[in-house]
């Protein structure tokens, strides 16, 4: 996690999520000032989001249109959690895995 101290983005690691109603007690790791406790406001606390880099698609077919087309099926973080969610898809389907990052598909 990362928090604004004196006006910089440094990490920081919770030591008391519940030091009272609007702060927050932090140790930094690394930067300006490595292992320093601060008190840090939970406004000033930037929680960084978490995406998950694998896309698992199904192919589906539209009866309306009479056409194919890929819907999600799931999203993993590792190609070994993505192999096995597209093991578990309908084996009447098509799957493929997307590596959102570089945008390429995994067979």
């Amino acid at each position: 996690m990362k928090a604004r101290i004196d006006n910089r983005i440094e990490e920081v690691e919770i030591i008391d999520a519940n030091y009272n109603d609007y702060a927050v007690e932090v140790k930094t790791i690394g930067g300006k000032f490595d292992g320093v406790y601060a008190i840090v406001e939970k406004q000033d606390l930037i929680k960084e989001k978490k995406t998950k880099r694998f896309l698992v698609q199904m192919q589906d077919f539209n009866y309306d249109t009479k056409t194919y087309y890929y819907k999600s099926f799931g999203y993993c973080e590792t190609i070994e959690e993505a192999r096995k969610l597209k093991s578990k898809a309908p084996s009447i389907c098509n799957t493929r895995i997307l590596d959102r990052w570089t945008k390429e598909y995994i067979i």
